[in-house]
């Protein structure tokens, strides 16, 4: 499976569509990303990790205060624990804990009057692109969307800091695979795509605890 099916793709939305996105298709992906992350590892001359425990991902979403997006589990139990994916690779387990519960600790845990959250509730860090830069995972959406956070411009409003770099995890995975993305240039050194404003910024980032 190269490519999605194109009737599916034209009838759905890309929401739509990964909403329906069968078993058969996740586990094509799934073996698709394992023999792309071996490849990586074995041209950077290094061994992948081995792939975290059940018992790995209970504790992490116990510090993390809930579940992690399926597929993200799956790609961490059955593939590797990180190292592997887009430019910097994904992060091992426990950086995702860390990384994720340090943006969560320098929070506004009440915003009010304007006031906008540093990090959404139930979003986790998976990738550090450099420079301040996350790829994150969406836990809360169904489809796993994956936003990229740029807090370097200084921005009066942190909504306009985050971005909706693919509809779903699966989606994010398959452009990597095939090198449709904002970070891998074409033949004219032209990027194919451009993350879009996350939509859902201002209404997740407004959220408050109590």
């Amino acid at each position: 499976m190269d490519a999605l099916p194109s009737a599916l793709t034209r009838r759905f939305s890309p929401r739509a569509y990964d909403l329906c996105v069968n078993q058969a298709y996740l586990d094509d992906l799934l073996q698709r990303v394992a023999a792309r992350a071996a490849q990586q590892a074995e041209e950077e001359g290094r061994s992948l990790r081995p792939p975290v425990s059940d018992a790995d991902l209970e504790l992490a979403e116990e510090q993390l205060g809930f579940r992690l997006h399926p597929l993200l589990r799956r790609l961490y139990s059955q593939i590797a624990d990180g190292g592997f994916g887009p430019e910097y690779s994904l992060l091992p387990l426990a950086e995702i804990v860390s990384e994720t519960m340090a943006k969560v600790g320098q929070d506004i845990q009440d915003p009010r009057d304007g006031q906008r959250r540093h990090w959404p509730f139930e979003a986790v860090a998976v990738l550090d692109w450099g420079c301040g830069m996350n790829a994150v995972v969406d836990c809360r959406s169904p489809e796993g969307a994956v936003l990229l956070v740029d807090p370097n411009p200084g921005l009066s409003d942190r909504a306009e800091e985050w971005h909706l770099d693919a509809e779903s995890l699966a989606a994010w995975l398959k452009n990597w695979l095939v090198g449709i993305n904002w970070y891998t240039p074409g033949e004219d050194d032209e990027f194919s795509v451009e993350p879009v404003p996350w939509p859902d910024a201002v209404a997740r980032l407004s959220e408050r605890t109590s």
